[in-house]
Formats: C-alpha cells, structure tokens, sequence
C-alpha cells in the first residue's frame, strides 16, 4: 500500500496491491480501515491499484 496526500487539494491517493494469495479478509479490513481515516480527514479519495480479485469465484463471501 502507498499513499500519497495532496494537501492543498484535499485529495489522498492510495495505491494498493493485493498478492493473488494474499487474505481476503485481511486485504479488506486494512482497506477499510483506510478508507475510514480518510472520511474522518473529510478528504477526497483516489483509490487505485491491483486487487487481483476473481469475482467469477463465489466461493468467496463477503
């Protein structure tokens, strides 16, 4: 995860990888977490990266 704030413009860019056999559960409590500071700073949020996510696997319960 890297992350870069724009602080005159309000903005926060987060870059996030997730290995393809990475926790899911962890990948997505982290990203919530992020996620939640960052409403809390009341700023924008640019979210980008590699989730590496196989929606067509419903195995998989969120």
């Amino acid at each position: 995860m890297s992350i870069v704030e724009l602080l005159k413009d309000k903005i926060v860019v987060l870059c996030i990888y997730r290995s393809p056999d990475g926790d899911f559960y962890m990948f997505l409590k982290n990203l919530e977490v992020v996620i939640q500071n960052v409403q809390l700073k009341k700023k924008k949020l640019i979210l980008c990266g590699a989730w590496n996510i196989n929606f067509l696997d419903d195995t998989v319960r969120v």
